[in-house]
This record gives C-alpha cells, sequence and structure tokens, in this order.
C-alpha cells in the first residue's frame, strides 16, 4: 500500500530457531518530515496495547529508511467493504462501531498507558479500519495521532470527510473530535454514502458553517429509512457541530449502540455476515 507519508509492505518476522509469522512493514519515505513523523507514530503505537488496536513488534532505521512492523491482518479495510457492498445491515454497523469505540476508550483512557493526557487518533476512517473473516475490528494508522495537552496545539490534519469542525478551525481537538469521525463512519455504513462528499477543504469550511441545519434529524431519516430510529439519533448526537453536544466518551457512545442493539430485530450479527457476504 502507499500513503503520503511512507509505504506498506507484507513482510516476515523471523525469530528464533527459524520461527516466522507473517507482518506488515511500514517504511517512512526518505524525508526528514516523514522519518520524524513515522517514529513519532512508533512511539506512540508502543504505548499502546489493545485487541482492537494495531500491535507494532519492531521499529528500527536501515540505509536512511525508518521503519516499524505491525501484525500482519488477512482481511480488508472497511472502505473496501463499503465498496464492496454499499450500506451494511444495521447490526453488522452497530457491532463494528462498538469494537471502535472499546478501542478509542482505551486510547482515550490516559490511566490505562501511565500517560499525562490521552491519545486523539485524529484519522478514524474506513480506510484505516480493518476486520478479518471472523468479525475482528482493528484501528490503524496513527501516523497523526496526537496527544490531547492543551498547551500544545496540533496541526489540523486528518481526512476532510471525517474530521470534525474544531479539526478545521482555531479549537483544540479532542477526545470528541475521534467521536465526530466515528460518527461519520456509522453514516457511511448505515447509508453507503459520505456524510460529507466535498474533497476541497475551503469547500468543507463553507459547508460546516451551516453544519447544524446540514446534518438534521429529518435528512438523515430520509437517508437511514430502513434504520433503526435509535442508530439514526446516535448518529445525529456523534456528529453535532459542537463538541459538548456529542457524547462525551467513547464508553457512552458505546452503552449507547449497545441499547440500539438490543431494540433492533434479531439479525445475522457481524461474524456471520462476513463469513457469507
Amino acid at each position: 500500500g502507499q500513503g503520503g507519508m511512507a509505504n506498506v509492505y507484507r513482510g516476515h518476522y523471523q525469530g528464533i530457531h527459524g520461527f516466522t509469522r507473517p507482518v506488515a512493514i511500514k517504511v517512512a519515505k526518505p524525508h526528514p518530515t516523514e522519518t520524524n513523523l513515522l517514529k513519532r507514530e512508533a512511539r506512540l503505537l508502543a504505548k499502546v496495547r489493545h485487541p482492537n488496536i494495531i500491535q507494532i513488534i519492531d521499529a528500527g532505521e536501515e540505509s536512511g529508511h525508518a521503519y516499524y512492523a505491525m501484525d500482519w491482518i488477512d482481511g480488508w479495510t472497511l472502505k473496501q467493504l463499503l465498496t464492496k457492498n454499499g450500506a451494511l445491515p444495521p447490526v453488522v454497523c452497530i457491532e463494528i462501531a462498538q469494537q471502535l469505540c472499546h478501542a478509542l476508550a482505551s486510547l482515550h483512557d490516559r490511566s490505562l498507558m501511565g500517560m499525562r493526557y490521552s491519545i486523539v487518533h485524529g484519522d478514524v476512517k474506513p480506510a484505516n479500519i480493518m476486520l478479518n473473516g471472523n468479525g475482528w475490528v482493528r484501528l490503524l494508522d496513527f501516523g497523526i495521532a496526537s496527544v490531547h495537552d492543551p498547551s500544545i496545539r496540533p496541526p489540523s490534519y486528518g481526512t476532510a470527510a471525517y474530521i470534525a469542525p474544531e479539526q478545521l478551525g482555531t479549537n483544540q481537538p479532542d477526545v470528541r473530535s475521534d467521536i465526530f469521525s466515528l460518527g461519520a463512519v456509522l453514516y457511511e455504513m448505515a447509508t453507503g454514502e459520505r456524510l460529507f462528499k466535498e474533497r476541497d477543504i475551503s469547500s468543507l469550511v463553507r459547508k460546516r458553517v451551516e453544519l447544524e441545519r446540514h446534518i438534521n434529524r429529518s435528512h438523515m431519516s430520509r437517508q437511514i429509512q430502513r434504520c433503526h430510529p435509535a442508530l439514526i439519533s446516535i448518529i445525529h448526537r456523534c456528529t453535532q457541530g459542537s463538541p459538548s453536544k456529542r457524547f462525551q466518551s467513547a464508553d457512552c457512545l458505546g452503552s449507547a449502540l449497545g441499547d440500539a442493539k438490543n431494540q433492533i430485530s434479531k439479525t445475522p450479527g457481524l461474524r456471520r455476515w462476513i463469513q457469507f457476504m
């Protein structure tokens, strides 16, 4: 795979006595900025251990190329699944989002990592979410993740269609920015369409000036007619323009998703759906 700051290769990790395992190797492009970003990403990932977050295995530098090795996931990105299938069944949407909530809750809980501040992923989107054949979801690509230190203003990175309004403005992004992005992903899973289709940042800024009017309950109801009202309500709350109006934590969002799942008629869950899609 190829990205703006690095390329990713499939390789093998070789241990003692000939033991090997498949890995993905992320190699920074030969430029000081990309090299420093990848080293920073590796240091952040080394602090995080959670079953729904990609696990780093090793890191180093060779011939001027910084790299790190991580788990190889035999599966698909959520982006690939959406391209192939369009909108996903409501229960499948919820179960994917629940696993992502577990991942974000771990990142956002600074006490779990012995850190002073939380980690904000900053780029939650379908291309950075992978699933395997058992329906195991993992969040990856921490290239622009930041430690939420109120004294430091991180750069406004991210992918235009998924970032929260404050990431475009002057306010400090925080854990609720990831909640917004997850809401945008949930909307795309439920409808098969992006919440924001603009690719140009200036167009996106103009659209988000009228965010409350653009993302309203009636609009979502038309787009998600086959979904349960509880799911529409969750998406609406996640994507509020004001951070104070969103779910205030990934745990709170996860609880709401669990309640919504209980209200939806029993249909095949994620694991069964992905095995027979």
